[in-house]
C-alpha cells in the first residue's frame, strides 16, 4: 500500500477518534498527515466519506489483530488487556483519543458511514464474543460480558477524557475484572 495512503488512513483514524466526524475536516487531516491537497482524491475518489469508510475498517482488522493475539488468554486476561489498551491510548493521547467507532456512531448522521461502523463494530464484537467462549466463558455469556466489557469500557473512555484522569477506568475496571474472575471460576459470583 502506498505510504501516503497509510498516513491518510492513520490521520484519518487518530482525527476522528479525538475530533469526530464534524472535527475532522480534510485540511486538518491534511496538515496532521502532511499529505498533499491533491492526494485525498487520487487515494480516495469517494472524498472523505470513502476516506472515513476505510478508516473504519483499518480499526477493525487492527482491532482483529488484538483479538487474535490473546487467543489462549483467559477471560481475566482478555479483560486487563482491553483496558490496559484503553488506559494506553487515553495517557498516550493526553487524553485526546477514544475510539473512532464510537465516534463516527455518535456524531455521523445516518447514512453510509454510520451504516458502516455498525457493520465493523459488529464484526469486532463477534471477534471478541469468539474470544471469550475460546476462554471458556460459555454462550450467551460470552457475548453478553463483551457486551458490557466493551459498552462500559468505551463509557469510561468518554468520562475520562472528560475529567483528564483515567479513573473512571480504573472504577469500571474493578467491576469488570471482578465478573471476569466469576466468568473463569476463580472469583466469587
Amino acid at each position: 500500500m502506498d505510504d501516503t495512503r497509510d498516513r491518510m488512513l492513520d490521520g484519518a483514524i487518530r482525527l476522528l477518534a479525538s475530533k469526530g466526524v464534524n472535527g475532522a475536516s480534510l485540511g486538518k487531516m491534511l496538515a496532521e498527515t502532511g499529505a498533499p491537497r491533491g492526494s485525498i482524491y487520487h487515494h480516495f475518489p469517494g472524498g472523505r466519506g470513502q476516506l472515513f469508510s476505510e478508516a473504519l475498517v483499518r480499526t477493525t482488522a487492527a482491532h482483529d489483530r488484538w483479538v487474535a493475539e490473546r487467543a489462549g488468554d483467559t477471560a481475566v486476561g482478555v479483560t486487563e488487556a482491553f483496558l490496559a489498551f484503553w488506559r494506553a491510548v487515553l495517557t498516550g493521547s493526553a487524553f485526546e483519543s477514544g475510539c473512532p467507532v464510537l465516534a463516527v456512531a455518535v456524531s455521523a448522521p445516518d447514512g453510509a458511514l454510520f451504516d458502516k461502523a455498525a457493520e465493523v463494530f459488529d464484526s469486532s464484537m463477534a471477534n471478541l464474543t469468539r474470544l471469550l467462549a475460546a476462554a471458556g466463558v460459555p454462550e450467551p455469556e460470552a457475548g453478553d460480558f463483551a457486551t458490557v466489557l466493551v459498552a462500559s469500557a468505551e463509557g469510561a473512555v468518554v468520562l475520562a477524557r472528560l475529567q483528564r484522569s483515567t479513573r473512571p477506568l480504573d472504577l469500571v475496571g474493578e467491576s469488570l475484572l471482578a465478573r471476569a474472575r466469576e466468568l473463569d471460576g476463580t472469583g466469587t459470583p
